[in-house]
Parts: structure tokens; sequence; C-alpha cells
């Protein structure tokens, strides 16, 4: 299934995929959200994310919107999805670089074939006001689901 994630994409016909209008509200009927809000929170937060991090967060967002949006039960044996992700990032050329390690790695995360495509007409990281911008310290990001293997690789990280 053909997923197209950008900030202002073209409905697509059902039988064809979905689209999801990214970082903005859709402009026509028949598109998605995904994180419309998102930039605006995050310059009140005070966050500054350089453009290679808003590319990656845009990357796993429409990668999740991917898996929500395509239905197991209609892939040929019931499991295995053929997904076509299409992604508007800033940095197209950079991040096909990275295409092979990104499919494999949601290979292996989700058990489907993935096959992965950027487009150079990404939205820019949002610019936190003056006031508002604020100075982050650290060199790693820890997830944390609240699972075991989560706590194990939080400890992992502060000690």
């Amino acid at each position: 299934m053909r997923v197209v994630c950008s900030p202002n994409p073209t409905p697509l016909h059902s039988s064809a995929g979905v689209a999801f209008s990214l970082f903005k509200p859709p402009q026509e009927q028949g598109v998605g959200r995904l994180a419309s809000t998102l930039p605006i929170n995050v310059r009140r937060a005070g966050i500054s994310p350089s453009d290679k991090t808003w590319d990656f967060l845009a990357i796993a967002l429409s990668a999740a919107a991917a898996d929500f949006g395509c239905l197991r039960r209609h892939s040929p044996d019931g499991w295995t999805r053929e997904i076509a992700l299409e992604v508007s990032v800033l940095d197209p050329s950079f991040w096909l670089t990275q295409k092979a390690s990104l499919e494999e790695a949601l290979a292996y995360l989700t058990g489907d074939i993935w096959s992965i495509d950027f487009a150079g007409d990404g939205t820019p990281a949002p610019v936190p006001t003056p006031r508002t911008r604020r100075r982050t310290k650290g060199d790693c990001v820890c997830l944390f689901s609240g699972g075991a293997d989560s706590l194990v690789g939080a400890i992992d990280t502060v000690t």
C-alpha cells in the first residue's frame, strides 16, 4: 500500500493508498492529519531541533502512520504488508544514504516489506521565539515506554 506524508498532499483513491498532511492541517478532504499542532508546541516549549532531527521525526511519524493506516487483513497472507512510504524531508539526498538501513529497521520491527522514498518539500523545524528559547543539555535520548526493557535501557543509560 502506498502512504504519502507531506505538508500538502493530494488525496489518494482508497484502493491506491492513504495520504497524510505532515505538520500542517490538511487542505483537502480525504487527507489524514499527522502532528499538525506539533510545530506550535515545539516552538512554545523553546526547543530548536536540527534539520536532521526534524527530518527523522517526520520519518518516524510517517512510519507510525503507515503502520496504523495499512491494515494487515488486506495483505495476501493476512499479516505481511508491502508498504511504499513517501516522506517529505528537508534533506532527501542525506536520507537516501540511510534508506536501506531505515527499510531494514522497519522490516525488523513490523515484519513487513518497506520501501521508502523521500521528497524534498519538507516542513522546516520550528524556531522558538527568543523569550522561549531553552538550552538543552545531553548527548543522547532514551525512549521509555514503561516496559521492563525500557527500564533496563534507562538504567544502562544513566549508569
